[in-house]
């Protein structure tokens, strides 16, 4: 266990340390060294915790197969940005990318689950073996888990770090079609006009009414052509949106406009 023991432990202090698991808050101790773990003396705390929690579930397991009794664990496919694992391998994962769900007619904006997705062509490098440790320990305390959810092996939807809805994500891997094959099938195609926001006067006036003149003097550009616009640069993504507004007074107005936005 102590490969990945100390690693959590040290995490632990250094998070009580700057009140934040934040890693990116933490200074020089951002990007993960082992011998960080010489400067603390006290990781055994967190160690002898982690003794106690292993014994005492390990002992639970192997009472409840004594009386003929199996036990199912649960393993959410994803991991926190915010984790020791985030923290100590972050090549495994694609730290820019959050993983989520399409809109449907359950959550027309989709969903972001706010985790990272996997870099799997990093993790075969090793036979997956991040895995197979993950899958060994939870052995120790369940006869069977059940992967929520499972078709996150084959294909996730990844959304880029820089938005906040799911709307804005896409599947990963998957087998897009080419603009040469979108012509080809008799539809025109504008690269620009398909991938970024499609923002008109006429849109303008009926989302924001009589705050659209204060929407296009703060937050838009003019666009290539009359009557249309781009998203100032300040605010050219969901997550700058949230952030801009996030620093605003929060009352009813804002939020409207900002999830017009």
């Amino acid at each position: 266990n102590k490969k990945w023991l100390l690693p959590y432990a040290l995490f632990c202090v250094l998070r009580d340390k700057f009140g934040t698991a934040d890693f990116s808050q933490w200074g020089k101790y951002a990007t993960y060294d082992p011998a960080y773990a010489l400067e603390f003396e006290n990781l055994d705390l967190y160690i002898f915790i982690q003794y106690h929690l292993d014994k005492q579930l390990a002992d639970a397991h192997k009472y409840l197969n004594s009386k003929g009794i199996i036990l199912k664990g649960d393993i959410p496919i994803g991991i926190t940005p915010l984790s020791v694992e985030a923290w100590t391998e972050p090549h495994l994962f694609h730290i820019d990318s959050q993983a989520g769900a399409p809109p449907d007619e359950f959550s027309v904006q989709g969903q972001n689950w706010g985790f990272p997705t996997y870099n799997w062509e990093v993790m075969e490098k090793d036979g997956y073996a991040w895995w197979k440790n993950r899958f060994g320990h939870m052995a120790r305390y369940f006869d069977a888990y059940r992967i929520d959810h499972i078709l996150g092996f084959f294909r996730i939807w990844s959304i880029p770090k820089e938005q906040t809805q799911g709307l804005m994500g896409y599947f990963d891997p998957a087998m897009p079609f080419t603009a040469e094959e979108i012509r080809q099938w008799g539809l025109p195609f504008d690269g620009r006009r398909m991938t970024r926001p499609y923002i008109t006067d006429d849109i303008l006036n009926k989302v924001f009414g009589e705050k659209a003149d204060l929407i296009r003097k703060q937050y838009l550009d003019p666009g290539k052509n009359p009557g249309q616009y781009d998203l100032n640069e300040a605010f050219s993504t969901q997550r700058k949106i949230a952030l801009h507004f996030g620093s605003l007074k929060d009352n009813q107005e804002n939020r409207v406009l900002c999830s017009s936005l």
